[in-house]
């Protein structure tokens, strides 16, 4: 793992810098999203943080784990902010990773749309559009789960996604699966068969209204939870989630 960040006096594309690094980087961005601190008397524990990590990938962007509330995580857009960090994994291979003029843009934070800064404090946000500019012809869902936490009594909330694209696969495509950084003992994720890899954003094959994706979902203990659509794009069709026990289908819903 590297923790970088955009060294130029400008916007960095996200997308640009992927598609420029696929050599040396698994093709995924992490950006943490910190809210703040269980005890602000300690100081700067990393156990005591609250946030998580928000994802981008070539299909897509993530919100990153988050508590139930008024307020709204901030969703990466394309373009990195001047002195922006993310962190990156380098792939077995290895390699140089590259940061090139070409991949600077003249895009001014506006606080929403394009450019966001992730910092400290929470903030209202609406999800950025900025993606639509570069991945609006690819299908996608994202899913949402919302989990009561026993041991604060409060309710969070965890987005997965998923692309459609013609010639990716249910094995692992680069640039278009993504690892979950922060898996929690109550939680769910992409599970393919014959891979232990926990996924937050998934690319399969094109998409088909009999087209089956499976989600694994760990509990840690007995609580409550739902799953919720966040977003659905250029698909024409209603969304299922399967109990493979009983069979039945139910509707997921916004």
């Amino acid at each position: 793992w590297y923790l970088l960040g955009n060294p130029f006096s400008s916007a960095l594309n996200a997308r640009k810098f992927i598609q420029d690094n696929l050599s040396s980087i698994e093709g995924t961005l992490y950006f943490w999203d910190h809210v703040g601190e269980k005890d602000t008397n300690k100081g700067h524990y990393q156990s005591g943080y609250i946030g998580g990590y928000a994802t981008i990938n070539l299909s897509m962007s993530t919100a990153a784990y988050q508590e139930v509330s008024e307020y709204h995580y901030k969703t990466p857009g394309t373009y990195i902010p001047v002195g922006q960090g993310f962190y990156v994994a380098g792939n077995s291979d290895g390699g140089t990773i590259k940061f090139d003029n070409s991949q600077r843009e003249f895009v001014e934070e506006d606080g929403g749309t394009n450019s966001i800064f992730f910092k400290s404090g929470k903030k209202k946000e609406k999800n950025t559009t900025a993606n639509e500019r570069y991945y609006n012809s690819l299908p996608i869902v994202k899913l949402g789960m919302n989990a009561l936490n026993q041991d604060d009594g409060k309710t969070y909330h965890r987005q997965i996604g998923v692309s459609f694209k013609e010639n990716n696969s249910f094995a692992y495509d680069k640039g278009y699966d993504s690892e979950m950084f922060d898996t929690g003992k109550t939680d769910f994720y992409w599970k393919f068969p014959n891979q232990e890899n926990h996924y937050i954003i998934a690319g399969v094959q094109a998409f088909s209204k009999d087209i089956e994706l499976p989600i694994e979902i760990v509990v840690e203990n007995t609580t409550e939870f739902s799953i919720t659509l966040d977003e659905v794009k250029n698909i024409d069709s209603n969304i299922y989630i399967k109990d493979k026990v009983t069979g039945i289908s139910y509707e997921i819903l916004e």
